[in-house]
Order: C-alpha cells, then structure tokens, then sequence
C-alpha cells in the first residue's frame, strides 16, 4: 500500500435539485470517503450551490460529521454560481496545500488518496494529479472497465467491484504518466500553483471546459500534470442517465447541452484551435504516455 502523511482538503461543489443526487452523495461519495480517507488528516469543504434541496444536503452532511466523525464545512451561496466559482470559494476556503476539486457523484476507493498524494509529495514540479478511473474517452490511462455495474443500487456487492479494482490497480508497477490535461471530477492540485495560474475561469458558468483551461493554463507556467495509474477512482454516470452530462446537469440536459457547446467555443477562441485539436489527439489518439519516474 502506497502511504503519504500528508493532509488534504476537498473541494466539493454540489447542486442536489432532487432525492437521487442526495442519495449518490450520501450512499456512494460520503460513504466512500468515512471509510477510505483519514479523518485526521482530511477536510471536506462542501460549496452548497444553491441546491433546492438544501436543507436536506445539510441535514445529509451534518449526519456524517456527527456519526461519521468527518471535517466537514459547509459553504452556501443563494443563487446558483456554477462549478467554477464554486472551486474558487472552497479552494480561499481550504486550510492544507494540497486540495482536491471533487464531484459528489464518484466513489472513492481505499489507497487512492494516499497514492496520488504521494505523486505530489515527490515530484515538485506536478502541479495536479489525477486517477485512472473506469469511465472516459481517454484510452490511455482508463482504468479496468466495470461491464456489468448497477450504480443505482448502491448496493455493497457493486462498490466492492470498485475496491477489487482498486486492488488491482494499486498491484500494478508503480507508474505515474505525463499528460498534458486531466479530467476534473477529481483533480489534486497544490494551492500554490491554483494560485498561482489565477484559480478557475468564472467565464465557464455552470462548468464544462473549465478543468482543461486550468490544465492549459497551468502548463503554459511550466507546470507538469500526471495520471497515477495505481490510483482508481469511479466516477458514478448513472445507467438511468446514460450520458456524459454529468448527474446534477442531467436534470436540465438541453441547457446542459447548451452550456456545452458555448463553452467548447469560448474555449477555442480563448486557447486557440489547436489546442482544441489537441484535445481529440490526446484523448483519443495517443496510446503511450512517458512516464515519470
């Protein structure tokens, strides 16, 4: 087992318009983060973004800091921001140098936070760090792939298909892989270069885009990013939404779809139309990656 005593905060922003999000939140990513995270040295900084069901998020949250023995903060804002500003308000928020942007609709298996802090306690010049995880375009650090997995049972038997996969991945050679962005439903970040590049772009409302513009962003100051391929994460895309909208946004998927397309075009205009072309190549073409040592 791969170990670091190194402390972290997690950013989480969430919007939670129904029963099934607050369920994901509780059953799936609190339920993974009292058994696999170090109460000690971890805090969770949840941004309620205006969720209408907010009174019940922290009734959730206030549960799992009682029972659970969790550090849990709660921030809450009156209208709606968006997961951009949202990151920016937890990560003013945060009190350790390592922070993780989090969505609430992953699961987060044992070894997997020491072992991407551990990428950071090494290598000083990786700026973000980010898991192999079950499901993504990206060929070339996608985790074992989950055939046959209900994510809406949240039943014990289908999260320990997640752990077994962990195990797996943590047996593998240790292996960090260069990459030139990450996705962002869980990215660790050192603070100080989050501050350093400016934070997230407001400019990229409710979300889509933004985590690749801070990726770019942090490598034009020469900052390394890095995948742990010994580090597994599930990001939980429910079978009943079978879409890359993500949970909260497949509750309005024609804005959703919107804010997408408005976003890819900022994003072109703003980087430039070859590192939008580089996104495919990345994503889609490359199949080796170099490794660092």
């Amino acid at each position: 087992m791969i170990k670091s005593d190194s402390s972290l905060s997690i950013v989480v922003p969430v919007y939670c318009p129904n029963q099934y999000l607050l369920d994901i939140t509780e059953h799936q990513f609190l339920n993974s983060l009292s058994r696999n995270s170090d109460r000690e040295r971890t805090e969770i900084i949840v941004v309620d973004d205006a969720s209408p069901k907010s009174s019940d998020l922290e009734k959730l949250l206030k549960k799992f800091r009682l029972k659970h023995g969790l550090n849990i903060t709660i921030l809450r804002n009156d209208v709606n921001m968006g997961f951009p500003y949202n990151v920016n308000l937890g990560m003013s928020a945060a009190r350790h140098d390592y922070v993780a942007m989090s969505n609430n609709d992953i699961y987060i298996p044992r070894g997997t936070i020491d072992s991407m802090l551990s990428v950071l306690d090494t290598h000083p010049n990786i700026a973000a760090v980010g898991p192999a995880v079950n499901r993504t375009i990206n060929k070339g650090y996608k985790g074992q792939v989950v055939i046959s997995f209900n994510t809406t049972s949240f039943d014990e038997r289908e999260f320990k298909k997640i752990e077994d996969i962990a195990i797996t991945q943590r047996a593998l050679p240790r292996t960090i892989f260069d990459v030139d962005w990450l996705v962002g439903y869980f990215m660790m970040l050192r603070k100080s270069a989050f501050k350093d590049v400016g934070g997230m772009d407001v400019k990229y409302g409710l979300g889509y885009g933004e985590e690749v513009d801070l990726c770019f962003r942090l490598k034009k100051l020469g900052y390394d990013l890095a995948v742990d391929r010994n580090a597994f994460l599930f990001h939980g895309h429910p079978e009943k939404m079978k879409s890359f909208l993500g949970a909260s946004m497949n509750t309005v998927p024609f804005n959703a779809a919107k804010i997408a397309i408005k976003n890819n075009i900022y994003f072109t205009r703003k980087n430039g139309l070859l590192a939008q072309l580089s996104l495919f190549y990345n994503w889609n073409l490359r199949k080796t990656f170099k490794n660092i040592a």
